[in-house]
């Protein structure tokens, strides 16, 4: 392990001492804590049901950010294909299921 950690370049821990850390702490941006850092203290303090908020927070956010380039290219798509209709799927199913 030792030589796992002989390997690492003392640049990062110059980056870390420049972004406002310690040895062993995390870069805090302009002096304050974000979402997941709050969230990962009071999950380290073992506070699981107050880090749930925080954590659930970030989840739904990633999950909102994730999901709005797919809808954006979806309506792209279905725009830029004038012979789709909305029913055509349905056409689909329904004759694949009589052919079963």
């Amino acid at each position: 392990m030792q030589s796992g950690y002989a390997r690492i370049p003392t640049s990062f821990d110059d980056s870390a001492r420049i972004l406002g850390t310690g040895d062993m702490g995390l870069p805090r941006p302009f002096n304050s804590d974000t979402l997941a850092m709050v969230a990962c203290q009071l999950a380290r303090d073992e506070r699981m049901g107050e880090a749930a908020l925080p954590s659930l927070a970030l989840v739904g956010a990633g999950a909102l950010v994730g999901l709005i380039p797919v809808v954006a290219v979806s309506r792209t798509l279905r725009s830029s294909s004038p012979g789709l209709s909305a029913a055509q799927p349905r056409r689909y199913l329904k004759t694949m299921a009589a052919n079963c």
